[in-house]
């Protein structure tokens, strides 16, 4: 008998039974604790539980060698996640006394933050092996490296985003979304308009000068495009790491009554972004022009090099030629 099995359907049902596991699970979960940490991971929160227990889950399951400790942004939750220090210990709770929203959850938890770099992931992902290892190691590589992000992916492996673009009439996409997450384009370390707010890395030190995310873009939206522009302005890189890499379930982060809002807070963000980075938006590319706009490659030279393999620098004489040429 042939058995035709829609992918899609498929995927919805393995997250259904996987939460649904966690949901009745007693484990209570226990993060490390280090003296100094070198990252500070913050997890904004509004209800849903059981994404926040797979998420810290999926991060203790890599065993991170990297010194961090866990931050919990917690904006007036109604379900477990208000006595979430009995199931998983070791993180630090910031329970809010009012709702903040998600914008102002992050910069009010930051604050509380004792590690070199911030890093800011949303409840509602699933961390992969080198996820931390790799964004550090981006960061610690280059000091005018301020931000570095991850590569998305949807829960069938399908790709969500690597690096973002911002055209220069301020319509924004996510580069490769609904690709094949394997496609070299996509698998590059490389400099980009802007990163997903879902999972990236920031030098602390950068994000008290900038003053954290501008409230202005509460709740939500435009609030990681403009931060991204914040950065280059005073002169640091917005990094691209293929190798970290995130499952996201999209939106569950976010508030409901915002979710019922969100065309009309992404276009009315959208117009404060325009209106104060208007000079800025002049020198981004134009619509549609991926190769250039992929990398911010519109000011950069390029080399076409034509051989039967990529240049081999540490298997032959030719190839590591080739590379220093």
């Amino acid at each position: 008998m042939n058995f035709k099995v829609n992918k899609k359907k498929f995927s919805k049902l393995i997250i259904i039974i996987n939460l649904f596991f966690l949901f009745y699970t007693d484990d209570i979960l226990i993060v490390p604790l280090f003296n100094k940490p070198l990252v500070s991971v913050i997890i904004p929160v509004h209800n849903n539980f059981i994404y926040t227990y797979n998420c810290i889950h999926s991060i203790l399951k890599i065993n991170p060698i990297i010194p961090y400790e866990i931050i919990l942004a917690d904006d007036m939750s109604t379900d477990q996640n208000k006595q979430i220090e009995k199931i998983i210990k070791n993180i630090i709770i910031i329970h809010n006394d009012k709702i903040y929203n998600f914008l102002i959850s992050c910069n009010k938890a930051s604050k509380f933050a004792k590690g070199k770099y911030l890093l800011f992931l949303n409840n509602d992902t699933k961390v992969y092996t080198e996820w931390l290892s790799s964004l550090v190691k981006i960061i610690e590589s280059d000091e005018k490296i301020g931000m570095v992000g991850s590569k998305f992916i949807y829960p069938n492996g399908i790709l969500k985003e690597a690096g973002g673009i911002v055209w220069n009439n301020g319509d924004t996409i996510s580069f490769g979304n609904l690709n094949k997450s394997d496609m070299p384009e996509y698998n590059y370390v490389k400099e980009v308009d802007f990163i997903s707010g879902g999972s990236f890395i920031i030098r602390k030190t950068v994000w008290n000068k900038i003053g954290g995310f501008d409230e202005k873009f509460n709740p939500s939206y435009f609030e990681n495009i403009d931060l991204a522009f914040e950065l280059r302005k005073i002169g640091y890189k917005v990094i691209y790491q293929p190798k970290s890499i995130v499952i996201h379930y999209g939106e569950i982060s976010i508030r409901k009554d915002i979710k019922s809002g969100i065309n009309e807070y992404k276009l009315i963000n959208k117009e404060k972004f325009i209106d104060k980075w208007k000079n800025e938006l002049k020198y981004q590319e134009r619509k549609f022009n991926y190769f250039n706009a992929r990398d911010r490659g519109q000011n950069k030279n390029r080399i076409l090099v034509i051989d039967a393999l990529v240049p081999r620098y540490d298997k032959d004489a030719g190839g590591r030629c080739t590379f220093y040429i």
